[in-house]
């Protein structure tokens, strides 16, 4: 088959998709790559058997085909390059210019594999080798994540099989405002007091330290630390495999459901941090269109980017990015006031991707769009303090009705996984978290400090619902924004008075 039949234009249709997986593959589930996947190479069998019938051979017609798609599938990467480029004042890559070169390299393709490639079938072979050799990296590394997913998924099922929960014992709301910074950092960095925000979570007997930090720099070592009420360094993670299973399926989700508590969460955009297998998982249905994100990501790397952007106004929001982002946004603060109404005892995990970019909320939740790197430095740190201001206003109210529809007082933790963005604040600033504690019952004055920082949440929590007398840890900060960095050791740092 190798030798004699021209598979390689198949083979490269499937390698962006599979590679724009693979590269996302901690961020998406796997059933995500299928649809596009089928598209392709459906388009694929398309292009060939139109080329066959103009070029009557097989082999001039996948030479054709393939250089079709090379061409298909990398404009839109090309122009995200190129389309900032400037010469002597001019944009000379834009979609005018590009899409017409892009049409001039396809006719000059398709016209020299009809009348200029000589032996097509001798390059067959070699087109098949190369082509299948390019899918090993990321077929293997979206087979390895879906492998050690479905691992660490049947020991959490293996490990939970909990008793009853004490009906005593009072639910858990663990909100994470995405990238939602410290008080002072705001109001200094960001012109935004939040004070009325801080003064109304104190109003309502809420605990907020003073000096909080978060202990990493990064949302996926930031939760698996505090979910796991230990640092990093000792979870036993495969570096192949990050620290999404141990998010997912950490201490404390295993630690309650063994007593009997139910968990609960809602979509994230990111399928590290997607419980997808709680016993109650709040999908409204909402959606922008009928591409998903993937797709529609995938979508733009390829020549479709040309009428996405052309027709940024008037297309449907189905290809829309930020209006399925904003909407899971909106569908994550209507869980969080529908999960009151659930049967016996909730562990509610809310990872809510704001204030971090991109952009898509006003300050009065109105419906805008900023994307990162399209605004000055100015323009980005009112955006985020936009965002800031609009969840700040929303999250009191859905506190409220928590509390008013619980049978009995939750217990509820409100933190930033870390502070903004590090492109608008030093090091030490993206540590500066949100950090609020609301446990009914707690003298908190004896087991809060203004110091604490995530990795100690639970321990506190367990040891006072669960009477587990776990030791708090140090209290440390380290900031690294990439896997293979070396982490920096941050020190503790308070507002001045």
């Amino acid at each position: 088959m190798l030798k004699k039949f021209p598979i390689y234009p198949f083979l490269f249709a499937a390698y962006p998709v599979l590679a724009l997986g693979a590269y996302n593959v901690f961020e998406i589930s796997v059933g995500e790559i299928w649809r596009p996947l089928a598209v392709s190479l459906a388009l694929v069998g398309v292009i060939l058997g139109i080329t066959r019938l103009l070029l009557r051979d097989w082999h001039r017609a996948a030479v054709a085909t393939t250089i079709i798609l090379l061409l298909l599938f990398s404009y839109g990467q090309v122009y995200s390059e190129l389309k900032s480029v400037t010469l002597a004042g001019i944009f000379p890559f834009r979609h005018r210019s590009l899409g017409s070169l892009w049409g001039l390299l396809l006719i000059a393709g398709v016209v020299w594999a009809w009348r200029w490639l000589k032996e097509p079938a001798n390059w067959t072979p070699w087109l098949n080798l190369v082509a299948a050799l390019l899918l090993v990296f990321p077929t293997y590394t979206i087979v390895a994540a879906s492998v050690q997913r479905a691992v660490q998924s049947a020991r959490y099922a293996s490990a939970s099989q909990g008793s009853s929960a004490n009906p005593d014992s009072p639910d858990i709301y663990y909100i994470i405002l995405d990238g939602y910074g410290r008080q002072d950092l705001l109001r200094d960095k960001f012109g935004y007091d939040n004070s009325d925000f801080i003064n109304g979570l104190k109003e309502r007997g809420f605990y907020v330290p003073d000096c909080s930090q978060s202990n990493y720099a990064r949302t996926l070592t930031s939760l698996a630390s505090s979910l796991n009420m230990v640092y990093v360094d000792d979870l036993p993670i495969d570096p192949k495999i990050g620290a999404g299973p141990f998010l997912k399926y950490g201490a404390v989700r295993l630690f309650l459901q063994e007593r009997g508590y139910r968990i609960a969460a809602f979509p994230t955009g990111y399928q590290w941090s997607e419980w997808t297998d709680s016993d109650v998982f709040y999908e409204s249905g909402l959606s922008a269109g009928v591409l998903n994100e993937f797709e529609t990501l995938f979508a733009q790397t390829t020549l479709l980017r040309i009428p996405f952007d052309l027709m940024e106004h008037q297309i449907t929001s189905a290809f829309r990015l930020e209006e399925n982002r904003r909407l899971r946004t909106l569908n994550a603060l209507t869980a969080l006031t529908t999960f009151p109404d659930e049967d016996g005892n909730l562990f509610v995990f809310a990872h809510i991707v704001i204030p971090h970019p991109p952009y898509y909320f006003g300050a009065n939740g109105e419906d805008v769009f900023y994307a990162p790197g399209q605004l000055s430095d100015s323009e980005e740190r009112k955006a985020y303090a936009d965002q800031a201001r609009f969840i700040s206003a929303r999250m009191l109210g859905v506190i409220d009705t928590i509390s008013a529809k619980s049978d009995r007082l939750p217990v509820i933790i409100v933190q930033g996984d870390h502070g903004p963005p590090p492109y608008l604040v030093a090091p030490a600033g993206r540590m500066e978290n949100l950090n609020a504690y609301f446990l009914p019952g707690v003298d908190t004055s004896k087991v809060l400090y203004p110091s604490i920082t995530p990795v100690n949440t639970f321990r506190v929590i367990l040891d006072q619902y669960f009477g587990q007398n776990l030791p708090l840890l140090e209290d440390r900060s380290y900031f690294g924004l990439a896997n293979d960095e070396t982490l920096v050791e941050i020190p503790p740092s308070c507002p001045e008075p």
